[in-house]
C-alpha cells in the first residue's frame, strides 16, 4: 500500500473483497477498505490447485492449466479470487481458440466485478479471421444481452462477418456508462477503418490510444500500427504493433499476430535484420500459432541474424 505521502504501508490481515475500486481487508473484528489504485503488491494463501494452474499457466501450457482452473474455481469460496481464476480460465480457453468459453467466463468476471481490474484479460478479437459456426451462434447471441461486456464481446467477433451489425452495436457501445467499455467499443471500430483511414484519421486514434489505460492498449495499438503499415509508416507501424507481445505476451493470437505482422513492416521498412528478431521471437515463444506458420514460410524455415 503507498502512503499519500510516499514511501509503503504494510497492512496484514485477510483480504474479504478485492474491486478495481476497493481492497477489503479483515483486521480483527473490523473491515477496512483501502483504495485498489494505491496497492503495490498483495500476497494471500492459494489452493493447491491454483498453484499449480498458475505454474501451468506461466508455462504457457493453456489446456492443462485450464483444467487446473476450473478445479480451482470450484474449491475457492472467496468471489474476489474465483474472479482472478475465471480470468485465467479465460485466456486459457482463448488461446486454445475457445472464444465462446472464453467470453462467457470473462463475461461472469465482469458482472461479479463491473469495476474489475482484469479487463486486459477480456478476450476480444483483434485479429479478424474466420468463425466457426459454434463462435457465431455465440456472438450473436451475446448482442442480445443486457450485459454491455457480452454486447462487446458479440460485436468484437462478428465485425468481419457481419459488420453492419456489429458496427452498430459498436457505436452504440461507445457512449457506455463504464468508459473503458466505452473506449474498448470504439477501438475495435477502427478495425472496420484500416484500409480507408487517412494519416489524419488515424492520428485520432493515436491521440485516443494515449488516454487509454495501459493494460488496455495492446489491441488498440495493433489496430493503429495495421493502419500505420497501410500508409507506408513502416517503422511506426512495427513499433506500435510490438506493443501486445511486450505487454500482453500471455494473449497467443494477439501478441503472435503482432510479432508476424511487426516483422513484416519492418521488412517493407528495409531492415531485415530487426524482421528476423520478430520472427525468431515468434518462433520461439508461439511455435504452434498459425502466425508461426506463416512466418516459416516467409524465411524459408531459416532465419537470419
Amino acid at each position: 500500500m503507498k502512503r499519500e505521502s510516499g514511501g509503503a504501508l504494510r497492512i496484514a490481515g485477510e483480504i474479504v473483497d478485492f474491486t478495481g475500486e476497493w481492497l477489503s481487508i479483515r483486521r480483527g473484528d473490523r473491515v477496512e477498505k483501502y483504495d485498489a489504485q494505491r496497492v503495490m503488491q498483495w500476497t494471500s494463501p492459494r489452493t493447491a490447485s491454483q498453484q499449480t494452474a498458475d505454474e501451468l499457466f506461466h508455462n504457457s501450457k493453456w489446456a492443462e492449466a485450464g483444467a487446473a482452473y476450473r478445479r480451482a474455481v470450484g474449491e475457492d469460496q472467496r468471489d474476489w479470487m474465483r474472479r482472478r481464476i475465471l480470468a485465467n480460465l479465460s485466456l486459457c480457453a482463448l488461446n486454445l481458440g475457445d472464444a465462446r468459453t472464453a467470453g462467457e467466463n470473462f463475461a461472469l468476471v465482469y458482472r461479479s466485478d463491473p469495476t474489475t481490474p482484469l479487463l486486459d484479460r477480456i478476450p476480444l478479437n483483434w485479429t479478424g479471421g474466420q468463425l466457426d459456426g459454434e463462435t457465431t451462434r455465440w456472438a450473436t447471441e451475446s448482442l442480445q444481452s443486457d450485459q454491455s461486456v457480452k454486447r462487446l464481446l458479440g460485436a468484437s467477433w462478428l465485425l468481419t462477418a457481419q459488420p453492419e451489425t456489429a458496427a452498430a452495436t459498436l457505436q452504440a457501445l461507445a457512449t457506455d456508462p463504464d468508459k473503458r467499455i466505452a473506449q474498448l467499443a470504439d477501438a475495435q471500430s477502427w478495425r472496420a477503418r484500416i484500409v480507408v483511414a487517412d494519416r489524419a484519421e488515424v492520428g485520432r486514434w493515436e491521440s485516443k490510444l494515449r488516454i487509454l489505460p495501459a493494460e488496455l492498449r495492446c489491441g488498440p495499438a495493433l489496430v493503429v500500427g495495421m493502419a500505420l503499415e497501410r500508409l507506408g509508416l513502416h517503422e511506426d507501424a512495427a513499433v506500435a504493433m510490438m506493443r501486445a507481445p511486450v505487454e500482453h505476451p500471455r494473449d497467443v493470437q494477439l501478441a503472435s499476430q503482432a510479432l508476424l505482422a511487426a516483422g513484416g513492416a519492418m521488412t517493407k521498412h528495409g531492415d531485415q535484420s530487426a524482421a528476423s528478431r520478430m520472427y525468431r521471437e515468434l518462433l520461439e515463444h508461439y511455435p504452434q500459432s498459425e502466425a508461426a506458420q506463416l512466418a516459416r514460410s516467409r524465411i524459408g524455415g531459416r532465419i537470419d541474424d
